[in-house]
């Protein structure tokens, strides 16, 4: 899991503050000194909070920064640009796990790790920042951990109370550009633009669509239309498949073919409290005018 969060995001170099590079630097002088796990990662733990450590099961939310041989940091949460990981705890399952290491620590905890690379990234994905008999240098600042009970009840109760928010801002937002809109029973919105007279595509067939995204203000952030955005072409997709956003799952499966609908999301069914990218902030609602093209059985279904 932390390995494919990894590799999602390492392939961007980012710039971070000279105060992460340094403190990297600094820890990594005197590995000799580190204790040593039996997989044979080597950590120092920089601060103890004395708080319970972290078990299999919990939820372990952290910052981070990795560090290469060179000292050069090649990706890191501290600076908000990539989000803090949330992971649930699993028994280690190789050399290398750091779920061995999340073991070590607690709320508030630090910890510097130095992981052999060709073990780290043992299914042969090794980024181009590290030398496959290397190092990966990693330094954790725990925020929270939490039962994965408690962190499912406060994550569904965050976005009950962001969906309250939301509706609010949807319903003004209809009555200023005077909309009729339907309102589904999952809280999404849409209007009908144009009503098709084909069948409406059903769990696991593949749905083609043109579509556009907008945000309340107004501003488009992806066409398929626009050649601006780099893909003229139609977008395909299993319905109900996860595929795509929540918003357009549950949106395009009561659209009959030929149809144009505008779907008004809120943030629970689009990008929730992460965003997507420099143009979806955190919470946005977002806008879609989507036109469903054809929708047919899904081959090999």
């Amino acid at each position: 899991m932390v390995n494919n969060f990894i590799k999602k995001f390492m392939i961007k170099k980012l710039a971070i503050g000279v105060l992460v590079v340094l403190t990297l630097k600094s820890q990594a002088q005197n590995p000799d000194s580190m204790k040593t796990l039996p997989s044979g990662i080597k950590y120092r733990l920089i601060h103890d909070a004395h708080n319970p450590k972290a078990q299999i099961g919990n939820i372990i939310t952290f910052n981070f920064a990795y560090s290469n041989d060179k000292d050069s940091v090649v990706l890191s949460s501290y600076g908000g640009e990539v989000p803090q990981p949330q992971v649930e705890i699993a028994p280690p399952q190789f050399n290398g796990d750091v779920m061995e290491a999340f073991m070590l620590v607690g709320k508030d905890d630090s910890v510097y790790l130095l992981i052999p690379a060709d073990s780290m990234f043992r299914q042969g994905f090794i980024p181009p920042f590290f030398s496959a008999h290397g190092m990966v240098h990693m330094r954790i600042k725990v925020i929270d951990v939490t039962t994965k009970e408690a962190f499912e009840k406060k994550q569904q109760d965050a976005m009950m109370h962001q969906n309250h928010i939301d509706d609010s801002i949807i319903a003004v937002y209809l009555k200023q550009n005077n909309l009729k809109a339907v309102k589904a029973e999952s809280g999404f919105y849409y209007v009908v633009r144009k009503a098709g007279a084909g069948a409406k595509p059903g769990p696991g067939m593949t749905a083609t669509v043109n579509y556009t995204g907008k945000l309340l203000s107004g501003k488009v952030f992806d066409s398929n239309t626009d050649s601006a955005f780099g893909h003229v072409q139609p977008l395909a997709f299993h319905v109900g498949k996860a595929e795509v956003i929540k918003g357009w799952d549950e949106g395009v499966a009561l659209m009959p073919i030929g149809s144009q609908y505008t779907f008004i999301l809120p943030s629970s069914m689009g990008y929730g409290p992460h965003g997507s990218g420099p143009d979806i902030g955190p919470n946005a609602i977002l806008i879609f005018d989507i036109e469903l093209l054809d929708a047919k059985v899904a081959t090999g279904n």
